[in-house]
């Protein structure tokens, strides 16, 4: 049975978190941590697995991708892209696993000192109905 996209991402962040904690490698080794890193952005870059992924699913995306401190513009434009896109969809009533996401991908990105027009209009767009 293949691995869904929330497992890939949880593996990920796990991965990511394990050896930010103890860079030393005691935890997870640093060619291990390298090849989790590469597939995460493998599988973003494909948009293959990691597409139209949940509000809960892109937290977690955006905190292994803060945590690993990756400024991957690609990257993060599947983030702030797929999150525009749930915010876009979203009809009046506000989702709180959607508010939730929004709230994480914003600190995230000012985290790494990034900014993206469009998500940032779409989440005003989103705030001001």
């Amino acid at each position: 049975e293949a691995f869904s996209a929330t497992d890939l991402l949880v593996a990920i962040h796990a991965a990511v978190s394990l050896h930010c904690e103890d860079p030393t490698g005691s935890g997870v080794p640093e060619r291990l941590y390298s090849a989790a890193l590469a597939l995460l952005l493998e599988e973003l870059s494909s948009r293959r697995r990691l597409r139209s992924l949940s509000a809960p699913d892109l937290m977690t995306l955006a905190g292994a991708l803060t945590r690993a401190g990756c400024a991957d513009i690609a990257a993060w434009s599947a983030v702030t892209g797929q999150t525009a896109a749930l915010l876009q969809g979203q009809s009046d009533a506000m989702s709180e696993s959607l508010g939730h996401a929004v709230v994480v991908v914003l600190n995230c990105c000012a985290r790494l000192l990034l900014q993206d027009v469009a998500f940032l209009k779409a989440t005003y767009t989103w705030l001001a109905r």
